[in-house]
């Protein structure tokens, strides 16, 4: 299971609090919601195109769980 586990990201450590997955017709992703040392919010997005894979990084106010 990923929830709680601690991860790095662009050189800040994060720790995995939740994980949506989304579809679109044929296309999934998911969203990973990372709680940072600080108490930042940010989500991590991964994209999964074979064979190109593209992450992305945001942060919201906006909290969903």
């Amino acid at each position: 299971m990923l929830l709680g586990k601690e991860v790095t990201v662009e050189s800040e450590r994060y720790k995995i609090s939740g994980i949506m997955e989304f579809q679109q017709g044929n296309y999934t992703w998911r969203e990973f919601k990372l709680i940072g040392e600080d108490q930042t919010i940010k989500w991590l997005n991964i994209d999964k195109d074979n064979p190109d894979e593209s992450y992305s990084l945001f942060q919201s106010a906006a909290v969903f769980f």
